[in-house]
């Protein structure tokens, strides 16, 4: 559901070990060159899959926390964030983030720009007065405001009506 209709994705990959992996991971992933100097800025949803090894290398909570605070504030807070995590023992000490951000509000340049239709004007409407046969010189043709006409509508007949329930 997070690629569907998202339009443009981008995506971002890193591993990375050493004390502060968890930051330099997401730090990395964000400047991924996958990315094309893009940024995440205003996507709508992010799916952020972080791995590590079994064990004594196994991705803490603190890192989790760490890799989601600075993702979402990178991306802003109005961003959907589904993480997933996974175990992958060929990483060693690495902890592994790969990330796909989708539904940034952007012009697709293929598309066709739709026309604007603007709507032709009314004619205008004259009113002249008859008069006496010789005193036509007299009369002026003014142009009348466009009126507002209202329809008569018999009643509805399934509207509640009012009954006689004597028996």
């Amino acid at each position: 559901t997070v690629m569907k209709n998202g339009g443009v994705a981008i995506l971002g990959k890193a591993e990375v070990e050493g004390e502060n992996r968890a930051q330099a991971a997401i730090e990395e992933a964000l400047n991924s060159p996958l990315l094309n100097d893009s940024d995440i800025k205003g996507a709508r949803w992010i799916l952020i899959n972080i791995n590590s090894a079994e064990g004594e290398h196994e991705c803490t909570m603190d890192e989790l926390e760490v890799i989601n605070s600075y993702l979402r504030l990178q991306a802003g807070e109005h961003t959907d964030v589904i993480v997933g995590m996974g175990y992958d023992n060929t990483l060693g000490s690495k902890i592994g983030i790969t990330l796909i951000a989708t539904g940034f509000e952007h012009k697709d340049p293929f598309a066709k720009p739709i026309p604007v239709v603007k709507p032709e004007p009314k004619p205008e409407k004259i009113v002249m007065t008859l008069g006496i046969e010789g005193e036509e010189s007299k009369l002026e043709a003014k142009p009348v405001l466009q009126q507002q006409t209202f329809e008569f509508v018999d009643e509805d007949p399934f509207a509640p009506q009012l009954s006689d329930l004597t028996m």
